[in-house]
């Protein structure tokens, strides 16, 4: 039981420390600007759902910029996120 309760610790540890990495990493460009023009835009959440339904590839820049809960994967609900963040 200690065992199994130490790996998810350290787990947990890892996952947030590789959030935070990836989100420093995308300071350069902001979270939720996709597309890198300098705004975050309904264009920028378009292509998030795109990825999200597999229909468009991100880099590896562009990917940490649509991930906005860091969850690793570009789902519907960071598509939102980066809507309500273009409409204010």
């Amino acid at each position: 039981m200690a065992k199994s309760k130490i790996k998810f610790i350290s787990a947990l540890i890892i996952a947030v420390i590789s959030c935070l990495i990836l989100t420093y990493t995308a300071s350069a460009a902001q979270i939720g600007d996709v597309d890198a023009n300098g705004e975050i835009n309904a264009a920028d959440a378009r292509l998030a759902l795109r990825v999200s339904v597999n229909l468009d590839k991100l880099t590896a820049e562009e990917f940490t910029a649509a991930d906005i809960d860091c969850s690793g994967d570009i789902k519907a609900a960071d598509a939102r996120s980066i809507l309500r963040a273009a409409v204010g």
